[in-house]
């Protein structure tokens, strides 16, 4: 390995990391090294395409850091782009009905810090429905919603890996989280499938994929292949006791529950797909309860329809909270 000219040392200072030193060992090694601080415990694992090296941390806590509001930005402009691979239809799941939890008298307790995650943003448009509409721009609309929404009616601090249409890479969303001390993370996004009239929400916590179908769109959202998804399978059986699967299992049902609820109460259409496990990149490394919301199918020309009206965005944000505050409500 030979060193990029011009290379040099960071500082970094975030609690976790104070600087990254590089250096020419030897001729054919470079050595990094990372200067840690506050450190309880690590893991190391790579991927692939592009290679890298990841060091999963833990550390203490972060007390105070600011977290600004996000910003409201003017809805991006339509990009033209090739249409994504999508995925079989999938079946029909009934999951009960969920409690109405007043927000006016929920006190938020452990769960002070929530990050919002609104899939794919700047050259990466997600799935793209027929009349053009694309993921990104929809899910950047529910989150800013459900963000707005969480601090001012559930009184919790909130953190976005994006409000704007910016392209973030999937490792650094649970970076983020982790960064600020999040007690939740919610990634949201709009499905796809090759049947057209494949419809319906559906909620999604990390695990070990059960099904071909969990691991198509896993490959989907990660934007990779399934043997990729295979070799994370693997990296993931390793670390899987590093992860809140229980809570996230929790926090999954609640949310999945009271999106149907609210969603189905205006439209009594729409499928409920359940609660599902699969091996999403943007889950890995959360070192709190963590879910991936799939809104809706864009692929399907009615549900597409459906995105762009205002009302339907407010039900699926409103859903969301509902799931939230009902998870929070059980902590106590």
């Amino acid at each position: 390995a030979k060193l990029t000219p011009g290379a040099k040392d960071l500082t970094i200072g975030d609690g976790l990391l104070k600087s990254v030193r590089v250096a020419q060992y030897k001729a054919d090694t470079v050595r990094v090294v990372l200067d840690v601080e506050n450190i309880r415990d690590y893991k190391i694992f790579t991927f692939s395409d592009p290679f890298r090296i990841i060091v999963d941390v833990k550390g203490e806590r972060p007390t105070e850091i600011s977290a600004s509001a996000p910003v409201i930005s003017a809805a991006p402009q339509p990009l033209v782009q090739a249409p994504r691979e999508i995925l079989p239809e999938p079946k029909k799941e009934e999951v009960p009905a969920v409690k109405a939890v007043s927000r006016q008298k929920l006190k938020p307790g452990k769960i002070r810090r929530i990050v919002v995650d609104p899939g794919h943003g700047g050259k990466d448009p997600g799935a793209v429905g027929l009349s053009g509409l694309q993921e990104k721009d929809v899910v950047l609309s529910i989150g800013l919603l459900v963000a707005k929404k969480l601090r001012d009616e559930v009184g919790v601090d909130v953190v976005m890996t994006r409000s704007t249409d910016v392209f973030i890479e999937l490792q650094e969303r649970t970076a983020i989280a982790n960064q600020v001390g999040a007690d939740l993370f919610l990634s949201v996004h709009a499905n796809a499938a090759l049947n057209r009239k494949a419809s319906g929400i559906e909620t999604y916590y990390l695990n070990l994929a059960k099904t071909e179908k969990a691991a198509q769109l896993a490959a989907r959202e990660n934007g990779t292949s399934l043997e990729k998804v295979s070799l994370l399978q693997a990296v993931l059986f390793d670390l899987m006791a590093n992860y809140k699967l229980n809570d996230s299992a929790h926090l999954a049902e609640e949310v999945q529950k009271a999106l149907y609820k609210r969603i189905s109460s205006h439209d009594s259409s729409v499928k409920n797909l359940g609660v599902k496990q699969g091996p999403f990149y943007v889950l890995v490394g959360a070192t709190m309860p963590s879910i991936l919301v799939e809104s809706a199918f864009i692929s399907n020309p009615h549900e597409e329809a459906k995105l762009t009206d205002p009302k339907y965005l407010e039900l699926t944000a409103e859903g969301i909270i509902d799931g939230v505050v009902a998870y929070i409500a059980a902590q106590k």
